[in-house]
């Protein structure tokens, strides 16, 4: 197994890369970040509405 590679068990309880990509993608266009208040949606906010 390389390193990169994961295991098959493993697999079925990773996020997939592509719903990372995209929730980090919509985190760092969020102009919310920019003002003062802390009401920025969590991790599984971003799960549920996708």
């Amino acid at each position: 197994m390389k390193r990169n590679e994961v295991p098959s068990w493993a697999a079925h309880v990773l996020t997939p890369p592509e719903v990372i990509a995209a929730y980090v993608e919509r985190r760092v266009n969020d102009p919310a970040l920019l003002t003062g208040e802390r009401s920025e949606p969590t991790y599984a906010d971003f799960l549920r509405d996708e």
